[in-house]
């Protein structure tokens, strides 16, 4: 879950009596702000005057509004597991079986939802032939192989965002939750996402995006395949390339391997 910052907002203090917002120039966490006062909602003070505060003309802090968001995620390998292509209900079985101490598998329509559904469930998940299975990293007692030999992509969908990591070989591929960006400052990019976010870096700076937007990317492994496209054409060329998309950049304008979703308010 994660927490919006708004630029030019102020904190609510109640006990003021001239002054209706002060500025705590110390960083807190949002729940932190949250016990030292009220914190307005983004709606509340939006017109806010400016004639109750000296206050600086930029600035970013906390406020009370949220977003309900997976966690940064990325794909992580594969595990040397078979199963088998069989029914909806046997793959469950199967997976609840292999990893009995994490929650039950269930349906899942995208990787991007499975993601929101395993956000502070487990360390890691699974997304094979629409069945989501959270696990944690103690139940991973086969190999990980770091290349995405069980990922292939249907070269006809490549553009639709929800068919990302939709197609599984016989091994499962998982996904790792990278919980370092969390204390990470991410700026808006590209276009508005309203349910899926890639993340980029920009100008030096993490960027979330909308992931049908179009930037530079680069593959990790032997040559470094580079290209120009979507998150997912990006995703797609480096899997084909038998490597993974690059998870750090020091170039502009360069697509990341990290995704996650946002329900819906």
């Amino acid at each position: 879950m994660w927490w919006l910052a708004l630029t030019i907002i102020t904190l609510l203090n109640d006990y003021l009596v001239y002054a209706k917002f002060f500025l705590n120039s110390s960083k807190v966490t949002w729940i932190d702000a949250q016990q030292l006062c009220n914190v307005p909602f983004v709606g509340d003070i939006m017109y806010t005057q400016r004639d109750f505060s000296e206050l600086p003309e930029t600035f970013t802090a906390w406020t009370s509004s949220r977003n309900l968001t997976s966690d940064w995620t990325s794909f992580y390998g594969c595990l040397d597991v078979p199963v088998k292509m069989v029914s909806i209900k046997d793959t469950k079985q199967t997976l609840n079986q292999y990893f009995p101490d994490s929650v039950p598998a269930v349906e899942s329509n995208t990787v991007f939802k499975c993601a929101y559904f395993c956000t502070a469930k487990s360390d890691v998940f699974t997304f094979f032939n629409n069945i989501c299975k959270c696990i944690y990293k103690t139940e991973l007692k086969s190999q990980l192989v770091q290349i995405p030999v069980c990922i292939f992509f249907d070269s006809t969908k490549m553009e639709n965002v929800d068919d990302a990591y939709s197609l599984s070989r016989r091994s499962l591929p998982i996904f790792k939750f990278e919980t370092d960006l969390r204390n990470k400052m991410i700026q808006n990019g590209e276009g508005i996402p309203h349910k899926h976010h890639c993340l980029a870096k920009t100008n030096g700076s993490f960027t979330t995006n909308d992931c049908n937007s179009t930037k530079k990317f680069t593959c990790d492994g032997p040559g470094g395949f580079h290209g120009f496209g979507t998150w997912t054409t990006a995703i797609y060329n480096c899997i084909v390339n038998g490597s993974f998309l690059k998870k750090k950049s020091d170039k502009s304008d360069h697509w990341l391997r990290y995704f996650k979703y946002e329900e819906g308010m």
